[in-house]
């Protein structure tokens, strides 16, 4: 039986907060950055936002691009941890010192997650530069030893689907206790992949393989899977979770979006430096916003995909993500932040 829970696990809001769109790497499918500019989050902008922010405990997620490329970094977690919230980080681990991962220890930091796109000779090519994956591998291991418990994501995508296969049994031995599955989305610096991503049946055999594999190895790490692909059910229920108020992000400009998909699509509900978070971060506001999107969009199918995620049909609208060469198996997609505990 399957179990869809959300992608978010701890109940919190967990805020994502661009911290710059600069990076060491030059990763082939990145959604988050534009390479054409780049900016960092201004001090200043930094203290509206955080003097902003709910002190409920709140998860902070630190990105980028890389948020390790700050200098400051070690500052701005003190400064989330002294707000009573805690800080997160998500990073390439490409320079994640011995060093200076002590220090963000001693400044507070609460998790540290790494992406990680398949074995060695594969997580190398996508990354573009160097021995990256000896360096993630290592950096695992330095804040186990700090008593950290290691998250990992993967974007998967037709090359490397095989690959992620071979790195869940490695990840299993060195002590990982989940790994999140994400359906790669060419938009972005993803563009360089168009037509890469996996289709319907592709995603059903991939997760199917996923189960065999934890069930022959008897793997004891989490695998959570998006859940993209709807059958009719599930699309009659769909529910915009950007509602619940769990997933906010918010870039280097102080501009406020209820997901990660939004960001992509340039169409923010709001922006810190001119309102107060209550204002947008509510759901009427949201809903409001979501009633926008809609009316903007209207109903979206590519050949044979029908879309119901606002955020995704507004891509497709203002064509900024092709879905044509996906769409040769009839589907429905949904929710990205909505997943399948495997």
């Amino acid at each position: 039986m399957k179990n869809i829970n959300s992608t978010n696990l701890s109940g919190k809001t967990e805020i994502d907060l661009l911290l710059t769109t600069r990076c060491n790497l030059a990763c082939k499918h990145c959604l988050y950055v534009d390479h054409k500019k780049f900016v960092d989050l201004d001090d200043k902008i930094l203290k509206i936002i955080l003097d902003k922010l709910p002190v409920n405990g709140s998860e902070v997620h630190l990105l980028g691009g890389e948020p390790l490329c700050r200098t400051d970094i070690v500052k701005i977690v003190d400064k989330i941890n002294k707000k009573q919230l805690n800080p997160q980080i998500l990073t390439n681990g490409f320079a994640l010192t011995d060093s200076l991962l002590k220090k963000l220890h001693q400044a507070g930091l609460k998790k540290i997650g790494f992406s990680l796109d398949g074995t060695k000779s594969v997580h190398n090519f996508i990354r573009g530069k160097g021995d990256v994956f000896q360096r993630v591998i290592r950096a695992i291991k330095a804040i186990k030893k700090l008593g950290y418990i290691p998250k990992i994501s993967s974007a998967v995508h037709q090359h490397n689907k095989d690959s992620i296969l071979k790195l869940i049994p490695f990840l299993d031995k060195l002590g990982v206790q989940r790994v999140l599955i994400e359906h790669f989305l060419p938009i972005n610096g993803g563009t360089q992949l168009a037509g890469k991503n996996l289709n319907k049946k592709e995603w059903q055999a991939f997760i199917k393989d996923i189960k065999v594999l934890k069930k022959i190895n008897k793997l004891s790490i989490r695998v959570a899977v998006q859940k993209v692909f709807y059958d009719k059910q599930e699309a009659r229920d769909f529910s915009c979770v950007c509602k619940n108020l769990k997933y906010p992000i918010v870039d280097s400009s102080g501009n406020y979006y209820p997901c990660i998909i939004y960001y992509a699509a340039g169409f923010p509900a709001g922006n810190l430096n001119k309102d107060t978070w209550e204002k947008i971060h509510s759901v009427k506001s949201i809903s409001s916003y979501i009633k926008k999107v809609n009316k903007i969009t209207g109903h979206v199918k590519v050949n044979k995909i029908k879309v119901l995620c606002p955020a995704i049909k507004l891509l497709v609208v203002r064509k900024e993500l092709d879905l044509s060469s996906i769409s040769n198996v009839k589907g429905t997609i949904g929710c990205f932040h909505k997943v399948e505990l495997l």
